[in-house]
């Protein structure tokens, strides 16, 4: 798996929890393999969009936050023109432009109109999408799962009628779940940044949402970048935004960091009021475990 040379312990502990839960996952794939051929087939996606998102996640670390325009500008830096096959489920009927099933693994341009991984790029950040299934490249029934890529990170599955609701609709169940998922996974991704900087340097950054993110980015005296964002999930001030395109609040006094999502209602509410929807979490002195209580 590919960890760049400059990349944070952030980027390397997030690829060693992937890498032992891709373990686990490929244990279960294979006892479904024999179970349930409509099961292994999911299981194949969600390896290969996973191996998508970690290359569509390397490309915006060597591009200043911006997404690739298209997917075949993955190719051949963060996937090999060796693994096209990547783009494509098992089974796939071979596009009319070409000649033999050997040219779709191998002909990089057909990526971007034979996939069945559909890519918004950051035209999906506001719907928690970057990349999708194409639904009508299976038949599954009514209880059709299908794979999305998210802004946060990961892989997704939803069902038909979520994805049609995110794709569709501003507002929804699912898009409001995904978005809260967004925010922890946000806050435990930049508390092992903060962690890995402490490491180098004996403490956190100090002030606040802007302060705290241009250090990690690079204003450092190793100027090293322990934390990237996409171009769309920050403002000009330099603050990082939550799903609902708010600036988290945070405070770092350099042992102790608060981060807070102000949620769906994108206010910061008093503690304990009725309307309370705020995501919280904080941890201190280098915890490897944070605090997700309120305040």
């Amino acid at each position: 798996m590919l960890i760049h040379q400059h990349g944070s312990r952030r980027m390397k502990s997030k690829h060693l929890f992937v890498l032992g839960l891709i373990c686990v996952v490929l244990l279960f794939g294979l006892w479904a393999r024999h179970r349930d051929p409509q099961r292994s087939s999911q299981f194949q996606t969600l390896v290969r969009f996973s191996k998508i998102g970690n290359a569509i996640e390397h490309y915006t670390w060597d591009h200043q936050g911006n997404l690739p325009s298209k997917l075949s500008d993955l190719v051949p830096q963060y996937i090999g023109v060796s693994q096209l096959s990547v783009f494509y489920p098992t089974g796939i009927p071979v596009p009319v432009a070409t000649n033999s099933p050997t040219d779709l693994h191998e002909n990089i341009r057909l990526i971007d109109t034979s996939s069945d991984c559909i890519y918004l790029g950051a035209a999906g950040i506001a719907r928690e999408v970057i990349a999708f299934e194409r639904v009508d490249k299976k038949n599954h029934g009514s209880n059709a799962w299908y794979h999305i890529i998210p802004p946060g990170g990961g892989v997704d599955a939803i069902t038909a009628m979520e994805l049609d609701d995110l794709l569709k609709t501003n507002e929804s169940p699912v898009l409001d779940r995904l978005r809260r998922e967004d925010v922890m996974y946000y806050e435990g991704n930049l508390h092992a940044s903060l962690n890995g900087y402490r490491l180098d340097f004996g403490s956190y950054p100090l002030g606040d949402n802007a302060s705290i993110i241009r250090v990690l980015k690079g204003d450092n005296p190793a100027k090293r970048a322990y934390h990237s964002r996409y171009v769309p999930e920050s403002n000009v001030q330099g603050e990082d935004l939550d799903p609902w395109g708010t600036p988290y609040l945070m405070a770092s006094d350099g042992h102790k960091v608060r981060i807070k999502s102000a949620g769906r209602n994108r206010q910061f509410d008093q503690l304990g009021s009725t309307n309370y929807d705020d995501l919280c979490f904080s941890f201190t002195n280098g915890s490897p475990i944070g605090d997700g209580r309120p305040f």
